[in-house]
């Protein structure tokens, strides 16, 4: 399955389709989940989850973001995103899910960037999905600097898109070390400093998230965990986003995972988070 995704701009060269990755589960399938993977890595790194997903009932759709893992325009390119296309992508990946899939319910589920992705598509078009599930979503970077300097690193980026910002040491990832050193000796990860235009877009985006968390669709039911030692995005987003929802009557349920830093989904906590999730995947579907 593929989407076209032919978009122009600074990072942009020849795109190549956006590929959806499909899992279908050999049981009587409760629901599809669609995932957005996180900043700098791929789509690749998620199979231990999409394994525990489809062994309980649920197909899994997965993709490359743009300049991101197999979807890349060229190696310079590597990581240089604008947030804002990639929310469009993530719209028209759920379009294409909508219109392919086995099951009635869509539940959207994202991480770190993928997580704020999934929660300005949930924004922007609500209708069509059943729930949403956030990891660390990027609504707060963790070292962002003061929002007019932020607007300011935006036009700067229009001139220089690639110009390096912070880099992510691969201890903020995770506590374990084996996690680390895969991240690090994955080829197609990306493990240098961030592009100004990542990290301005990313920071802009999320700010539209947080000046409209208050739209947060009532019908649409929302899971969302964090580690309480992440430093790559500020817990205080996802807090946020949490207690205007639960204000408004949403369905929320909200995990703070204890010491745990920024990849949740992952060892050594995916012993309490994946049974989490299953759990509460379960529940939603025998309520649909």
């Amino acid at each position: 399955m593929m989407v076209e995704s032919a978009r122009p701009g600074f990072c942009h060269g020849i795109l190549k389709p956006m590929k959806l990755q499909q899992f279908h589960t050999q049981k009587d399938p409760r629901a599809t989940v669609l995932i957005a993977h996180g900043f700098a890595e791929h789509s690749g790194r998620y199979t231990q989850l999409i394994r525990q997903l489809t062994s309980h009932g649920f197909d899994v759709v997965i993709y490359d973001h743009h300049n991101h893992g197999t979807n890349i325009d060229a190696p310079k390119q590597k990581a240089c995103v604008d947030v804002e296309k990639l929310i469009d992508d993530h719209l028209k990946a759920r379009n294409e899910v909508a219109n392919t899939k086995r099951t009635s319910a869509l539940v959207l589920l994202g991480h770190s960037m993928g997580g704020l992705i999934t929660a300005a598509s949930a924004l922007q078009h609500p209708h069509g999905i059943q729930g949403v599930i956030l990891s660390a979503p990027a609504l707060k970077l963790g070292n962002a600097m003061p929002k007019p300097v932020m607007k300011v690193a935006r036009q700067v980026a229009k001139l220089l898109p690639r110009l390096g910002t912070a880099s992510i040491p691969p201890e903020q990832l995770s506590s374990d070390e084996y996690v680390q050193r895969k991240y690090v000796e994955d080829p197609l990860n990306y493990v240098g400093k961030v592009p100004l235009l990542s990290a301005s877009t990313m920071f802009a985006e999320g700010q539209k998230v947080l000046e409209n968390k208050d739209q947060w669709p009532l019908w649409v039911p929302l899971l969302a965990v964090q580690g309480t030692a992440d430093e790559i995005v500020n817990p205080a987003g996802t807090r946020e986003l949490v207690k205007s929802a639960e204000r408004r009557g949403v369905d929320v349920q909200y995990r703070e995972v204890a010491a745990g830093r920024h990849e949740v989904l992952g060892p050594p906590n995916d012993v309490e988070t994946t049974p989490l999730i299953l759990a509460w995947l379960r529940h939603l579907s025998e309520e649909l």
